[in-house]
C-alpha cells in the first residue's frame, strides 16, 4: 500500500505555551518502497510515524493510506518501537502471537489461531531465533529481542511497516548485522517500510529513498534517492559512491541547521 501526505502539520497545546511539531509536509511514499525519514533530534520524526499509523491526529492537512484517509489507528501496519516492548512474562513465541489475540478478541482475525502459529514460528526461523520460542525476553540479547518484536509486527502480514529508531539502542556491530537482518525480511515480504533513524549511514543503507526534515518545526528538506541495487551487501558501506551519499545528507542537515543561526 502506498502513502500520500498532504500539507501536514501538527501543533501540540497546553496551557503554558503551544507547539509546532510539524509544518507543511507532503510526501509520497510509494508500495513496497523503503524509506528512511532522517533529521536532528525534536524534529518530529516520531511524531510524523504515530501520525501515519493513525495513533495520533494531525492538526492540519490529511494522510491517506491507498487513497483512503486516516482517521484512526490502521489495522493493516505493524510498528516497530525503540525498545522491544516484549511481554517478559510471556514467550517469545507468545508475544509474537500477541496480535492475533489482539484482532481475534475484536473479530479482525484474519485466519484461525493454528495458522497464526505458524506463521509466527516461520517468522521466528527467518529471524533467526526460532530456537528461542519458548524462551522469555530476559533469556535473549537486546538484539534477539528487537528482532522478536519485529516477528510480532509482521506476523499479522501488514501491508505497511513503521519503525522508530529500532536499532537506536544497540551497539554499532549488533546494529549492522540488525541491518542485514531487516533487509533480509523485507526481501521476503517487500511490505511499505517507513523507517526513522538518526543514524545517516543505517539510513542510506537500508533504504529506496532517504526524506531528510529540518528542526523543529520539522519540514521535508530533502528527499534522496539511494539507487544502490539490491540485495544490498555489507561492503556496500566501503563503497566511495556509498560514502558521497551519506556525505550529501550529512550537508543537507548541516545546511540547514547552520541557515537557521
Amino acid at each position: 500500500m502506498g502513502i500520500e501526505l498532504r500539507n501536514l502539520g501538527k501543533t501540540f497545546h497546553s496551557d503554558a505555551i503551544d507547539v509546532e511539531a510539524l509544518a507543511d509536509i507532503s510526501l509520497t511514499v510509494g508500495e513496497s518502497q523503503f524509506v528512511s525519514i532522517i533529521g536532528p533530534s525534536g524534529c518530529g520524526k516520531s511524531t510524523l510515524l504515530r501520525i501515519l499509523a493513525g495513533l495520533l491526529p494531525p492538526t492540519k492537512g490529511t494522510v491517506e493510506v491507498d487513497g483512503v484517509e486516516v482517521t484512526e489507528p490502521l489495522g493493516n501496519v505493524g510498528f516497530v518501537f525503540q525498545a522491544p516492548t516484549l511481554f517478559k512474562w510471556r514467550t517469545i513465541l507468545g508475544n509474537v502471537m500477541f496480535p492475533y489475540e489482539a484482532l481475534a478478541g475484536r473479530g479482525e482475525a484474519d485466519g484461525d489461531k493454528a495458522s497464526y502459529e505458524q506463521r509466527a514460528r516461520h517468522m521466528l526461523e527467518m529471524a533467526g531465533i526460532a530456537e528461542f520460542a519458548d524462551a522469555h525476553p530476559k533469556q535473549l540479547s537486546g538484539g534477539m529481542q528487537q528482532r522478536a518484536a519485529i516477528c510480532r509486527a509482521l506476523v499479522h502480514d501488514p501491508a505497511i511497516l513503521l519503525m522508530d529508531e529500532p536499532f537506536g539502542a544497540l551497539d554499532e556491530f549488533t546494529r549492522e548485522r540488525m541491518n542485514l537482518e531487516l533487509l533480509r525480511i523485507w526481501d521476503d515480504s517487500r511490505k511499505t517500510v517507513v523507517f526513522v533513524t538518526h543514524h545517516i549511514p543505517e539510513a542510506v543503507f537500508l533504504s529506496d529513498r532517504v526524506i531528510v526534515m529540518s528542526p523543529r518545526p520539522g519540514r521535508v528538506i530533502g528527499d534522496v534517492e539511494v539507487g544502490f541495487a539490491r540485495p544490498r551487501q555489507p561492503a556496500l558501506r566501503d563503497d566511495i559512491s556509498f560514502l558521497e551519499k551519506v556525505i550529501e545528507i550529512r550537508k543537507m542537515i548541516w545546511f540547514d541547521a547552520a541557515s537557521m543561526e
